[in-house]
């Protein structure tokens, strides 16, 4: 059987612009989507201060346990993984947890909420319940010398309802709380 050109100039047409279009439009238009849905979530996350600069990301889990700041949940330091493949926790996992529980039971709100004496894993570390921060308001204000009201109207405007986020409810942004707190934000 011999090829005609009739038929190898269709083909080779067809090839050529599949090869244009899987090879190279396609891609490029699939990486300039990414890309920009990837920059909108980053800009999203950013914390700013009043002048715009970034300060941190929504994301940051630093921990933090000074008594005049709301705490999070809980973070290994030393970077041992608590939940690693689901064993039972180590050592210094237990002894960070029973540390978090004797100074929330010192408080005189008598229910600890869970994410309190939970480890953060990331992207969820600092994020905790309005019932979590609520329980904190009172140790906080104590400790800086501000009324029960005022600090509570802070944990009101940090409060976040996720909108496209799967089982979520209403959250508090530990980070982006304690530097409202500081006179950081707005």
């Amino acid at each position: 059987m011999v090829l005609k050109s009739v038929q190898v100039r269709p083909a080779l047409v067809l090839l050529l612009t599949f090869t244009v279009l899987l090879g190279g439009a396609y891609p490029l238009l699939v990486k300039a989507l990414v890309e920009n849905a990837w920059n909108a979530q980053v800009s999203d996350t950013a914390i700013r201060d009043r002048t715009g600069q970034i300060l941190a990301s929504t994301l940051d889990g630093a921990p933090v346990d000074a008594p005049q700041y709301f705490w999070g949940k809980i973070v290994n330091a030393k970077g041992a993984d608590c939940y690693e493949s689901h064993r039972a926790y180590t050592l210094e996992c237990r002894r960070l947890a029973d540390e978090r529980l004797q100074a929330l039971k010192a408080l005189p709100n008598a229910q600890v909420p869970d994410d309190l004496t939970q480890f953060g894993i990331p992207g969820d570390m600092p994020r905790i319940s309005p019932e979590a921060a609520a329980f904190q308001v009172h140790r906080i204000a104590q400790a800086r010398g501000l009324s029960d009201t005022t600090v509570s109207s802070l944990v009101e405007t940090s409060l976040h309802n996720p909108t496209y986020e799967l089982g979520g409810g209403l959250y508090v942004n530990v980070l982006e709380l304690n530097l409202r707190l500081d006179g950081k934000l707005k």
